[in-house]
């Protein structure tokens, strides 16, 4: 504890305090935790700069990727969770609004670093796709999807290129 007693001094904004039998990592309002700060902005009711703001932190992937420590489990599922339920949230409400550019972005936030296997943010993003007219890139992304589809779960993809066209959008609670 005196060495990370010692790191701390060395910082200004956070000490390393004894309170009774318990250790206190003690913080000021100079020290920043991202952590914290994209918490705060989740209980943030929704509005378009909170939505940027948390786009841009949920853009950078999922909390602490590449630790594996079994205490950090919950934190990192309930973070996935709650990232995954917003961005959803925040798909359907691009699409619903013609907004398909961002539709495609936040369906690529969601495919790329929370659920590689999120089939309404594929939905959203092949139909943005083939509304924007760029139906090979659409094929190419449900491909894509259905190949990492079958080699995780060992069976064939239930829906067509064509079924994702036709489910009536925006989809509520898939």
């Amino acid at each position: 504890m005196n060495n990370l007693r010692k790191i701390f001094d060395d910082m200004s904004g956070i000490s390393l305090e004894k309170d009774k039998q318990h250790w206190k990592i003690i913080t000021g309002d100079e020290f920043f935790i991202d952590f914290i700060h994209v918490h705060k902005i989740m209980l943030v009711p929704p509005s378009d700069i909170r939505n940027e703001q948390i786009l841009n932190y949920f853009a950078l992937g999922n909390l602490l990727p590449h630790e594996s420590w079994e205490y950090l489990d919950p934190y990192k599922e309930r973070y996935s969770s709650a990232a995954i339920d917003i961005l959803m949230e925040m798909d359907q409400n691009a699409f619903v609004a013609h907004n398909h550019m961002k539709c495609i972005d936040i369906s690529d936030i969601i495919l790329n670093y929370f659920d590689f296997l999120n089939e309404p943010a594929l939905i959203y993003k092949v139909k943005s796709l083939y509304i924007l007219k760029n139906s090979t890139k659409a094929v190419a992304e449900y491909n894509k999807f259905r190949l990492h589809y079958n080699e995780s779960i060992s069976k064939p993809f239930h829906l067509t290129f064509d079924d994702i066209l036709k489910i009536p959008l925006p989809l509520g609670r898939y």
